[in-house]
């Protein structure tokens, strides 16, 4: 039985990074249909993108998800990639104050929670009391539940076709599409733009990407309706851009909304008129 069903206000972490895992085997340069370079691959990107709040009843409890836009303290939690050994999460702290860190031996086989996604079902493995007594305490929630995605065997959310789904395209935890795809030079473009006693702070971390390319100008992400990794051995297909919500807001180092001027997303309004940032929203086909 999970033992947090028996607590108030009970949280559940799920983090997304087996699709990451995915990526990092096949690390190599990004080319088009016509074998033209395009970029390299500077960085590969787990976060934890959602939590499950818990309203329990005296027998039962219902999960529902919580995310940076309700939790902007979640910025500072950084996960690892997964290994054979499991995972690490470090918090890190806005004072002097040394970085946590907990790691968690991965548990295939353990309780399952379900929760929701934008009101569909999503299901994962709850991964033990030790990193949710981890979590609860540094995200201020009382009782937290870290939980793995299951296999796709056992549970799939389906990518509907209206959002750019095709067969069995399917999803975990994140709110629509599998991955995040920016270059550098695509939010430093946008960030020029934000008024300078902003936006000098900020980085491409603001718009939260998974997989971050580099050496290719502005935009070029958003010019190719696939991208190839090592040869042809991994096609991702880039879907539309991202339409962004109120996360770009959330300072990653210190947690905080900004709620005031809203930046990047003043900017982003006012330059990219009638288009998203430079977010690519991608589905992975193993070829």
């Amino acid at each position: 039985m999970v033992s947090a069903t028996s607590l108030p206000g009970v949280t559940a972490i799920a983090v997304s990074t087996g699709v990451v895992l995915c990526a990092v085997w096949y690390w190599g340069k990004y080319k088009k249909k016509r074998e033209e370079s395009l970029a390299r691959i500077d960085e590969l990107i787990g976060t934890t993108t959602t939590t499950a709040d818990v309203s329990p009843t005296p027998h039962t409890a219902q999960y529902r998800v919580l995310t940076q836009r309700v939790k902007p303290e979640m910025s500072r939690i950084h996960p690892s990639l997964p290994n054979p050994d499991g995972i690490t999460l470090i918090y890190h702290h806005t004072t002097d104050e040394p970085s946590s860190c907990i790691h968690v031996p991965l548990i295939i086989d353990g309780p399952r929670i379900t929760t929701a996604v934008w009101g569909e079902e999503a299901r994962g493995v709850d991964q033990g009391d030790a990193v949710a007594e981890w979590l609860s305490r540094h995200l201020g929630i009382i009782g937290a539940r870290l939980i793995k995605s299951v296999s796709t065997q056992e549970f799939m959310r389906s990518l509907p076709p209206k959002k750019g789904g095709r067969g069995n395209d399917g999803l975990d935890f994140q709110d629509g599409f599998p991955l995040l795809v920016l270059s550098r030079a695509s939010a430093a473009e946008l960030i020029a733009h934000v008024p300078i006693g902003v936006g000098r702070q900020m980085d491409y971390r603001r718009f939260r990407p998974n997989i971050l390319l580099d050496g290719c100008p502005p935009y070029s992400e958003e010019k190719f309706p696939t991208l190839e990794l090592v040869e042809g051995l991994t096609t991702l297909d880039l879907i539309r851009p991202c339409s962004r919500c109120t996360i770009p807001t959330v300072d990653p180092d210190t947690g905080m909304m900004d709620t005031q001027t809203k930046e990047p997303l003043s900017t982003l309004f006012d330059f990219r008129t009638g288009r998203s940032v430079s977010f690519n929203i991608i589905q992975i086909d193993n070829e």
